[in-house]
């Protein structure tokens, strides 16, 4: 198998050399797009704008695609996307089920999260707050159906509230104005955007933080291409402080400056117009100054409190430092994974703790120095090669398990730099089920490969040949490459192939088939005999035929033979038995013929006697 997928690669990466090399006329790329302000949407001119619309223009003009944007709600793309009528669509969220059944590239275009809002004076502080409401969220969105996301978290917090499934993010924001909801969850651009022309608030809930990436058909021809080069595009961009990825960002997806108001209340106004005295006006202003300064910290406390509230109910680990490194976040869930409390966390270096996970053979001065380094230079700039990539590790805790994460990392700009924050998800328990699977495939691929009987695998999609064992290429004198990626039904040596139809039907309507005997021709024309065995299994959402032939050519032959010496035992046994059996008959006619003798002597005695008596 190792062979088949290294093969697979060297071919792979040969076409994907060739159509970078070649020229190539103008490719019509299918795009899905879907109303999304201000990531995606269609602006007053009806043309399609936004950072997404624009980001992919970037890559087509380089590359000479010609793009062509197919319109649909979020669920109808998905749906195109698994049917091949799109070839991209950007703006999707990275989950695990989604990796299961799309591609997706791997440079991380976007992080965003989901927050919760809600009408003015509804009061909805924390995920509790959520009982029996109504709350609206995009129809097959992954903050509603994701990890994590409102379905997930009510399930798991056993609360009771009514989810009402919309197809745009503006008709839920419309509802939630009208009342029609109690609340409703938007990721965090569209919320920034499109908040204040809603009469709609925010609430300190926030869920989810995600890569966004371009998600692609997973088994398309044209799908590796566009990965290798949309990541391309990408990395190269990232690199350079003032490319159009970063000046899009700023241009759909930058804070926006909300400026205070630079207006005196009304009071303060009368008061000095009725005064006309500058101290007065001075007086006014500081101790409206002062309210306002106590007013917004006090809501700032609250605002911290709530977050940090909500952090500590997250099942993920997060921790968050300053601009220069020392933590000033790590909840309890990253607590439990690191087995770290945080009274001895916060307030220290992030690259002690680091060092302090390393295994004992790498916590070297030199590895330390390293970590720092690497870790100052984030802070910085906000880059690194592992900023925004998801990234698995192992590390040995406190109390001497070892423990398997996988961890994202991102920088939050502040006016005096940039903050570190991280989300640590604990992935021990999958991590090992995965070796497991991973001993058991190899266990298996021994097995596989030195069984004396003839097995082989074939795909069921396409009907292909997979993997072949050497007893396989003995039996029917073929080699491995004859046989490997060719479709099975053209493998002459069903010596009726009828057999092999009925055998291919048995395996769809029962799944298995056992003990079939049948004629098999070899390469060299030679028939012979076998019994198969075959069933259909499943590997990663594939399905295959696993088929094993027993070889009974010199049994049946032995068998022939043998009924054939039985035939003629039987045989001579049954001439003997005649023989014996006229033997018995003459013997018993003598016998017979013996007895008459003597009955006719004893008379012909008597006869004399009685005539010697009668003589004178």
């Amino acid at each position: 198998m190792r062979r088949v997928i290294f093969f697979l690669t060297v071919v792979l990466s040969l076409w994907l050399s060739a159509w970078t090399v070649l020229p190539q006329n103008p490719q019509v790329i299918r795009v899905g797009f879907y109303e999304n302000p201000p990531k995606i949407y269609t602006d007053d001119n009806g043309a399609i704008s936004g950072f997404w619309p624009e980001l992919i223009r970037v890559i087509a003009a380089e590359h000479s695609w010609q793009i062509e944007w197919v319109p649909g709600t979020w669920n109808e793309l998905l749906v195109m996307l698994d049917n091949h009528e799109i070839d991209i669509l950007p703006d999707t969220l990275w989950t695990e089920p989604r990796a299961q059944k799309y591609a997706f590239n791997q440079e991380t275009v976007l992080v965003s999260w989901t927050r919760v809002y809600t009408r003015p004076r509804q009061k909805i502080e924390s995920l509790l707050d959520l009982e029996g409401k109504r709350i609206g969220a995009l129809r097959g969105s992954a903050n509603l159906e994701g990890p994590e996301g409102l379905r997930d978290l009510l399930t798991r917090l056993q609360l009771n509230a009514e989810i009402v499934e919309m197809d745009d993010y503006n008709a839920i924001f419309a509802a939630l104005e009208a009342g029609q909801l109690d609340a409703a969850i938007t990721n965090k651009d569209f919320g920034q955007l499109n908040e204040s022309r809603y009469r709609v608030v925010r609430t300190p809930i926030i869920m989810q933080p995600v890569r966004i990436l371009f998600a692609f058909p997973k088994d398309a021809l044209r799908t590796p291409m566009l990965i290798q080069t949309i990541d391309q595009s990408l990395a190269a961009m990232k690199t350079d402080p003032n490319s159009a990825y970063y000046r899009l960002q700023d241009d759909y997806l930058g804070s926006r400056v909300i400026e205070e108001e630079k207006t005196l209340p009304p009071w303060v106004q009368n008061a000095l117009l009725i005064s006309g005295g500058t101290l007065l006006f001075l007086l006014a202003v500081g101790i409206v100054s002062r309210i306002q300064v106590r007013a917004r910290t006090r809501a700032l406390r609250e605002s911290e409190v709530r977050l940090r509230n909500v952090i500590e109910q997250l099942s993920d680990g997060v921790s968050l430092t300053d601009e220069q490194g020392m933590v000033i976040v790590w909840n309890s869930r990253l607590e439990a994974i690191t087995g770290l409390p945080a009274e001895t966390m916060l307030g220290r270096p992030l690259w002690d703790t680091q060092f302090e996970l390393l295994p004992a053979d790498q916590q070297t001065p030199e590895r330390r120095t390293q970590l720092e380094g690497s870790l100052r230079a984030f802070l910085e700039t906000g880059q690194a090669p592992w900023a925004g990539k998801p990234l698995e590790r192992s590390f040995t805790r406190p109390d001497g398990d070892t423990t398997f994460v996988e961890g994202i990392t991102f920088p939050i700009q502040t006016r005096r730099g940039f903050m570190l924050g991280s989300v640590t998800r604990d992935i021990t328990e999958r991590t090992r089920a995965e070796h497991e699977r991973d001993e058991a495939r190899q266990l298996f691929q021994k097995m596989f490969e030195i069984s004396p009987v003839a097995m082989s695998l074939s795909r069921i999609a396409d009907r292909k040949v997979v993997e072949i064992n050497e007893a396989h290429t003995r039996l029917l004198g073929y080699s491995r490459e004859e046989l490997l990626g060719v479709h099975a039904p053209k493998i002459d040596y069903w010596a009726d192939p009828a057999e092999r139809q009925k055998v291919f039907e048995m395996l769809q309507t029962e799944g298995r088939v056992a003990n079939y005997p049948f004629t098999f021709r070899k390469q060299n024309g030679e028939p012979g005999r076998a019994v198969i065995f075959a069933e259909i299994i499943e590997q990663q959402g594939e399905k295959y035929v696993l088929s094993v032939m027993v070889d009974i050519t010199e049994l049946q032959r032995y068998r022939e033979n043998l009924e054939e010496l039985v035939a003629e035992r039987t045989a001579e046994l049954e001439q003997r038995n005649e023989d014996l059996r006229r033997f018995a008959l003459l013997a018993a006619d003598r016998e017979l013929r013996m007895k008459e003798l003597g009955e006719e002597n004893q008379a012909l005695r008597e006869r004399l006697k009685a005539a010697g008596k009668n003589k004178p």
